[in-house]
């Protein structure tokens, strides 16, 4: 093909200029808010099987809130291992080659049935042994009975976050939030039902949450139906998904290892403080969750942008994606601050627990800001295939601060459950710091230049544009 000069410059020209932040600010919001009430409403559904158990008592509370948090400990390799293939898909849509989304979407379907089964087996092996997690006998039969019963969701909701995954890695947010809506609206009445009325508590509340994720398999299922079909399956697809993924996989279950760790910590400290520690962690998922979709929404941008060699769109990327979070996180912070007593009573009338709650949503309310640039940082850096980083620093970071401290000022000085939320904090700040070191380092174009390269055809572009692309992803001092 003759090289046409205007499209050459053209295509130059769109490379060496960066997007101005407002034509940042509105794909990246628009690409936000559905995964935010997404997000929003899986917090949700956490938070109504809380609401329903609550009036059961303290032991009931703690149950469901250590039950919840290893259920998805366990799943959150298999999580960390599907996104590998949202990087992927974001990295060729950016670089316009579409017609390798269905082929991923069908390998990282694949790969995630079998993650299901290896996960099915390890939770039915492990729930046994949470009867010892509590000093209380019946609070260690019912965290066993929830975890056993939801475990029959783990297919479903495996199967539905790699479409969900694929889906927002080419940039559709929206049926992945209508999906998780139905589940969610669809969660109300029947905790209503097994938990109120027919008087199942806890194990009720698990059923909710089963049946809940199979109307949003059975949901995403019909919106993607050309995606499901297991022709053509390219396993050499699913080997680069599980290349790129599992380090990502490895850091997401050794991350939130850490935090269960420190759960079982404060299990220690009785029923009551656990209790409050579960209050507080729901009230934190309403107030961080966002901050997360945002961050998500900066990860696509960015790694659309590097697949299409877009590198000067990565700064104005992340300076809008750090204005709409700081934003938020003032709005959200202030009502935290002021009022948390009345947050806290409105998950239970136990006076001990709702003193302690609020106090530690009063410290959600402080470490707001310090999550946006946590969650902005990490969330680039993946999106540019920087993942080894990012998992050495997030579980290495975690480690160091949250079950450490937590152990240190909670049980050792006798701070209790503050002190754990303390090394939270901690992990918050650290963690934060040394992404942006690694952004402001350009460290991350090493592992951007290779995924890049694996992502990217010879024939996706003519060769004067093979051309441009060599000549203007040099590294320059305005980049």
């Amino acid at each position: 093909m003759l090289c046409d000069s205007y499209r050459c410059v053209m295509f130059a020209k769109n490379r060496n200029n960066p997007a101005p932040r407002r034509t940042i600010i509105g794909p990246l919001l628009r690409l936000t808010w559905p995964i935010a009430v997404s997000m929003l409403s899986y917090s949700l559904m956490t938070a109504v099987d809380t609401l329903f158990v609550g009036r059961k008592g303290a032991e009931a509370i703690a149950a469901v809130g250590l039950g919840g948090l290893v259920s998805f400990t366990l799943l959150t390799f298999a999580m960390g291992l599907l996104r590998g293939g949202k990087v992927l898909v974001a990295h060729s849509f950016g670089a316009g080659d579409h017609s390798k989304t269905e082929g991923l979407a069908r390998a990282n379907l694949v790969l995630s049935i079998f993650l299901a089964a290896v996960t099915l087996l390890v939770t039915l092996t492990a729930a046994p042994m949470l009867r010892h997690a509590f000093d209380e006998p019946r609070a260690g039969r019912l965290v066993v009975s929830y975890v056993v019963v939801r475990a029959v969701a783990i297919p479903f909701f495996l199967m539905a976050t790699s479409i969900r995954e694929i889906s927002q890695g080419v940039g559709d947010s929206r049926r992945p939030m209508f999906a998780a809506l139905a589940a969610n609206l669809a969660n109300i009445p029947l905790n209503a039902l097994l938990v109120v009325v027919l008087d199942w508590g806890v194990v009720g509340s698990a059923m909710a949450n089963v049946l809940a994720q199979v109307i949003e398999f059975s949901w995403l299922c019909k919106q993607r139906s050309s995606w499901i079909k297991m022709t053509h399956v390219d396993w050499a697809q699913i080997r680069t998904i599980v290349r790129l993924g599992w380090p990502l996989g490895v850091e997401m279950f050794l991350d939130v290892s850490s935090f269960a760790t420190l759960a079982f910590i404060i299990a220690r400290f009785g029923a009551t403080e656990l209790a409050a520690h579960q209050i507080a962690l729901q009230v934190s998922h309403l107030a961080i969750l966002p901050l997360l979709a945002l961050s998500e929404s900066a990860s696509i941008l960015a790694g659309q942008a590097c697949g299409g060699g877009r590198l000067l769109e990565i700064r104005p990327i992340i300076r809008s994606s750090l204005a709409a979070g700081l934003l938020f996180a003032a709005c959200m912070g202030i009502p935290l601050a002021l009022f948390p007593s009345s947050i806290a009573s409105f998950f239970t009338n136990d006076t001990e627990v709702c003193r302690l709650a609020a106090v530690l949503v009063q410290m959600v309310a402080g470490f707001q800001v310090g999550f946006v640039l946590y969650s902005v940082g990490r969330a680039v850096l993946r999106g540019l295939g920087d993942l080894r980083y990012t998992a050495l620093v997030t579980v290495g970071v975690a480690w160091i601060c949250t079950p450490t401290l937590g152990f240190l000022l909670g049980h050792v000085m006798g701070y209790g459950v503050v002190g754990g939320w303390c090394g939270i904090s901690m992990e918050i700040v650290l963690a934060s710091m040394l992404y942006f070191v690694r952004i402001e380092r350009r460290g991350w174009r090493q592992a951007a230049a290779r995924l890049r390269g694996q992502t990217q055809q010879a024939q996706a572009a003519t060769p004067c544009e093979q051309e441009c692309v060599v000549l203007y992803s040099r590294p320059t001092t305005a980049d």
